[in-house]
């Protein structure tokens, strides 16, 4: 699609980006103006809210975990800049040096047929990552997911926007993620940083 954005953009009177990151991509790639591109930030249902209901929060780790016990979630497809190889091989890490009894709920296709089952074995989590297409009859009900995990994760060596990241933020759900391109744009000072994944 990279030329019919190309041709878009140059046709257009006005663009409307969700970030500076990508106003700033525009102009790097498609030679378009700052003076042309309004940047109009996305924001998440007011559905997507802190869940202090412990048998919503319960019922929710059974149904994603098949048993009440902590999780740590990612949400999007799995593709390959999202680095879910690093981010289970960095959960198995942190399992191990602290104990954690933490699941990985991985929500979304795995569309780019990344190797879970290998992976799992390899890092001797079986049992500890648990994936779903995340397909639900409605958008409604994923808030739970997020404000019943400990944290959310994203490990995208690039994003120009994330509406997964703004939701987990909205549910009040701890963050880490990298320290670049619209991931630190929106989450600014309200997450924890890693270093990019090489």
């Amino acid at each position: 699609y990279s030329r019919l954005y190309r041709f878009s953009a140059d046709r257009a009177d006005r663009i409307i980006v969700p970030s500076e990151s990508t106003r700033q991509d525009l102009e790097r790639y498609y030679g378009i103006t700052s003076e042309k591109v309004d940047v109009v930030v996305q924001g998440a249902d007011e559905a997507f809210r802190p869940i202090a209901d412990d048998a919503v929060k319960r019922a929710t780790r059974i149904r994603f975990l098949g048993e009440d016990r902590p999780y740590i979630v990612f949400v999007g497809k799995l593709s390959t800049r999202r680095n879910i190889p690093i981010l289970i091989e960095a959960f198995a890490i942190a399992k191990r040096r602290a104990k954690l009894p933490h699941a990985l709920l991985l929500v979304g296709p795995n569309h780019v047929g990344v190797p879970l089952d290998d992976l799992i074995t390899r890092h001797a989590l079986t049992g500890h990552v648990i994936q779903t297409d995340g397909t639900f009859a409605s958008h409604m009900e994923v808030p739970p997911i997020y404000g019943s995990a400990d944290l959310y994760v994203n490990a995208s060596s690039y994003e120009g926007f994330s509406m997964t990241l703004v939701e987990a933020l909205s549910c009040g759900t701890p963050v880490v993620t990298v320290n670049r391109a619209g991931l630190a744009e929106i989450a600014a000072e309200a997450a924890e940083y890693v270093e990019e994944p090489t």
